[in-house]
């Protein structure tokens, strides 16, 4: 059982999972990073910790959250294990989604337990990200006398565990998922742009609108998966319309991403048994791009 733990870095993840931690009972030794005032901030967010002077105070906690840039990590990490600030046993882990848990490898030389905890949840800041974390997935990877220890806070910050049952391809992962929280944040504002135009309403009008649709989308795909909650033209089958929807946009900076993202929801339609195949020949035929590339 982790009983205490410490933050390296007072950025916006790191605090938002710390006070769930500590609201949770895990003691919250403090936070360590380059501006003091930051740290101040974070211990201040968290109502609890003191701002750490050195790595040598990491070295006091059962657990050590690793929350600095992803690019900072081999630096930050080849610091802490020239410092010997690890102690035997403890669990050091970092939240990233694109760098593997190998590279904290250094302090497993030393004793500590390693791993990665990285919520599927996006924190636009402390407070916002303190709030959405609950009931959020996280993949955990950890060496093996870590699993538990960080499976368990996992739970006790309110996230649900999703243990990878292999290493992790992490560009790759880390590029789905940030096409899923900030493309689809770019989906949404260039399609508020067309609503508003089509519309004549203005933005505060149109992002409700919008909002309702892609929410209520996503949520069938979380309840029922992308083939069974696809519907709409294409789902149908109804080339007409979406030869409308083409011409509509032939002057709009949307077309691109249209025909592509309709290609991949013909391959969903097929598969859903909406359409046959001359009807996805023909919706295809339409969705080609003018350079020929009408992959699916």
């Amino acid at each position: 059982m982790i009983g205490s733990l410490a933050c390296l870095g007072p950025g916006r993840l790191g605090p938002a999972l710390a006070r769930r931690w500590q609201e949770a009972g895990v003691e919250l030794l403090g936070f360590f990073g380059r501006d003091p005032g930051h740290c101040r901030e974070a211990v201040s967010f968290c109502a609890a910790g003191r701002v750490l002077s050195c790595y040598q105070d990491l070295g006091a906690a059962d657990a050590v959250l690793l929350s600095v840039s992803d690019l900072a990590l081999p630096e930050v990490v080849a610091a802490a294990a020239a410092s010997a600030a690890p102690k035997p046993g403890s669990l050091w882990f970092h939240c990233s989604g694109y760098v593997a848990v190998d590279v904290l490898q250094p302090l497993a030389e030393l004793g500590a337990g390693i791993g990665s905890l990285h919520p599927l949840c996006p924190v636009a800041d402390r407070q916002a990200g303190y709030l959405a974390l609950q009931g959020k997935p996280a993949l955990l990877e950890a060496s093996p006398n870590s699993v538990r220890a960080l499976e368990q806070l996992a739970c006790r910050a309110g996230l649900v565990p999703v243990l990878a049952p292999r290493a992790v391809n992490r560009p790759l992962y880390h590029a789905a998922c940030s096409a899923a929280a900030n493309g689809l944040t770019a989906l949404f504002d260039l399609l508020a742009e067309i609503l508003e135009q089509a519309s004549g309403l203005p933005r505060e009008r149109v992002e409700p609108m919008l909002a309702s649709l892609m929410s209520g989308a996503l949520q069938a795909c979380g309840e029922l998966g992308a083939t069974a909650a696809l519907s709409g033209p294409i789902a149908r089958g109804d080339a007409a319309l979406v030869a409308g929807h083409l011409s509509a946009l032939q002057s709009s900076p949307a077309l691109d991403s249209y025909r592509a993202l309709m290609r991949r929801a013909v391959a969903l339609a097929r598969q859903q048994g909406g359409i046959d195949a001359r009807g996805a020949d023909q919706l295809l035929a339409l969705l080609r791009d003018p350079d020929g590339e009408g992959r699916g």
